[in-house]
């Protein structure tokens, strides 16, 4: 597929010992345009973002964008996601660790990423901006498609006690996805298994990388990456672990709180992991040993499984029961 790369012209802000000064607050025409210009995009693929962007000046407002928190929609391990004002097909990325590159131009530089799967909106990059913002180096920014959906705001727990509040909001986030019909789980597979033979792998670590939407009853995932060189590798437990949230299943067993909260909690996984199960079968997939640690973590969730059995006889298990 063609890379395609459009210039657009950025407005010079005033200037400070050779940086661009953030300009936080917006402009109210790019906030008009965009809620009041009649052009609604039909679709989230990169050439309607073009369009999008042309008729609305975006360029002008990125720095602006990104630099006012009212925007922030979240953080995770790598970066900061962040609205468009008036927009409802994108949002914006930032990586902490990777947000600079040499100042090439004057103009802000907007590459397509090729969308591997572009019937599917999975939270997956379509476009790549450099903008100008000092007199050396550019901001890396990238735009991707929006998903539907909520997070329950459930912290990551591996290495502390989990607190009674985060028990709480965790059996809020399990108690809504226990109600969503077999259905859902099986376009989850499905989506799944197809990215994933797409090159796309899922970050599963943060339990706010899966989002309920609760009009479609439909399990969106986020924080997506394209490795096209990788082999072929389904998910499936990684993306069980992450619905789970397997690290705050390990500490609310740890943890002092209430007993009848604990219990909640596993009533909910059980219905969840039986669904999750029933729509593996009924899609025709298995586990694979190359999703061996987290698929060893599920393990333990079954009252069938012991410790001494071995790797290779636990998956064989847990796969009899799909």
């Amino acid at each position: 597929m063609k890379i395609q790369n459009l210039n657009f012209n950025i407005n010079k802000a005033p200037v400070m010992r050779g940086f661009i000064r953030p300009k936080h607050s917006y402009n109210d025409s790019f906030v008009k345009q965009a809620f009041f210009n009649n052009y609604e995009p039909n679709d989230n693929s990169y050439n309607s973002f073009i369009k999008w962007a042309k008729k609305t000046n975006f360029t002008d407002e990125i720095l602006n964008i990104i630099y006012n928190n009212d925007n922030k929609i979240g953080s995770g391990f790598e970066g900061s996601v962040y609205e468009i004002p008036g927009n409802k097909q994108w949002v914006l990325k930032v990586y902490d660790n990777c947000q600079y590159t040499k100042r090439l131009s004057d103009n802000a530089q907007i590459t397509q990423i090729q969308d591997s799967v572009p019937n599917l909106n999975i939270g997956q990059s379509i476009a790549k901006i450099i903008v100008p913002e000092n007199c050396e180096y550019s901001k890396i920014i990238y735009v991707l498609k929006k998903q539907k959906g909520k997070t329950y705001g459930i912290p990551h727990t591996n290495y502390r006690r989990i607190s009674e509040e985060t028990i709480k909001k965790y059996i809020a986030f399990l108690s809504e996805l226990s109600d969503y019909p077999i259905e859902s789980f099986k376009r989850l597979i499905q989506e799944v298994s197809y990215s994933n033979s797409r090159g796309y792998r899922f970050d599963c670590l943060n339990p706010n990388n899966i989002m309920l939407d609760r009009n479609e009853r439909k399990i969106n995932l986020v924080d997506v990456k394209c490795y096209n060189s990788e082999p072929e590798t389904k998910q499936f437990g990684d993306i069980l672990y992450g619905i789970l949230d397997g690290s705050n299943i390990l500490n609310i067993e740890k943890s002092r709180a209430d007993e009848t909260l604990k219990q909640e909690v596993q009533k909910y996984i059980d219905i969840i992991i039986n669904k999750f199960l029933t729509a593996m079968r009924e899609c025709g997939e298995k586990f694979e040993e190359t999703n061996l640690l987290r698929v060893l973590f599920l393990t333990n969730c079954f009252d069938n499984f012991i410790d001494k059995d071995s790797n290779r006889r636990k998956i064989d298990l847990l796969n009899k029961l799909i």
